[in-house]
This record gives structure tokens, C-alpha cells and sequence, in this order.
């Protein structure tokens, strides 16, 4: 999983990262193909492209997708969860080093 932060960092022809529905797939190999030339793709390299790419693609578009896929977004509130979830366990670990032993 990657955060937004680290996906923008993936913004160039030789790396290139794009969003589509909280999924991160690499684009690198597929510029030089995209019908509509690269620019665009390159233009939406490191960021959340969803809307761009549903408003101007077909559905045969998007059976190229599973095979770019790179790995999921951790959206906030995929990290909120997360961090609740730590927050719990660290509650839990707490609790059970100041019950008295049996």
C-alpha cells in the first residue's frame, strides 16, 4: 500500500504512478502505448486521475488496468482505521500489564 505522498513522487516517463479508484497502478510501461499520447498520462503522473480517466475511457480502457496494477491506496481513512486500530491494541497491551496476576 502507498500513500498519496509517495505515489506523487513517481512523475516521470521512466516512473510513472497514477490513482484510479484508491488503486495505484504503474503507467510506465504503457505511455509510449496510450493512444491519446503520453503527455496526457504524464500530465496526471503522481496523482489521482479517476475522474480523468472515467470521463474519456471505454470499458475496453479498463481491462488494461488489472494488468498495471501496483498497489493500493491508503486513503485517510484507510490510516484513520489503522491508527485506531493501533490505538486499541496499545490500550489492550495497557490493560493487561495493570490487571493484577492471578
Amino acid at each position: 500500500t502507498l500513500t498519496i505522498g509517495e505515489v506523487s513522487k513517481h512523475n516521470s516517463k521512466h516512473d510513472c504512478l497514477i490513482v484510479i479508484s484508491d488503486m495505484v497502478f504503474d503507467v510506465s510501461s504503457f505511455l509510449h502505448k496510450h493512444p491519446g499520447g503520453m503527455s496526457i498520462i504524464l500530465s496526471q503522473a503522481g496523482k489521482d486521475a479517476s475522474n480523468l480517466f472515467f470521463r474519456n475511457h471505454s470499458s475496453r480502457a479498463h481491462s488494461f488496468l488489472p494488468d498495471l496494477f501496483h498497489a493500493d491506496l491508503i486513503t485517510s481513512k484507510k490510516q484513520d482505521l489503522e491508527s485506531l486500530s493501533q490505538i486499541v491494541k496499545v490500550k489492550d497491551i495497557a490493560a493487561q500489564l495493570e490487571s493484577p496476576r492471578k
